[in-house]
């Protein structure tokens, strides 16, 4: 995921599906919306990393 849009063929690749992202980005970060989500990351340890969109202003 880059810039709060899914990557349909890396999701694939790693057997997940957009609920498992959206998962990890509410545990980790406390997000409700995919727009907030600069990038997501699959680490080597099978862990989703979350990075927050920055808020401007």
């Amino acid at each position: 995921m880059t810039d709060g849009v899914y990557d349909e063929r890396a999701l694939k690749g790693a057997r997940l599906q957009k609920e498992d992202v959206m998962q990890a980005a509410r545990s980790q970060e406390g997000i409700e919306s995919v727009t907030e989500i600069k990038s997501a990351i699959l680490e080597v340890s099978g862990n989703i990393s979350i990075i927050k969109k920055q808020k401007s202003g």
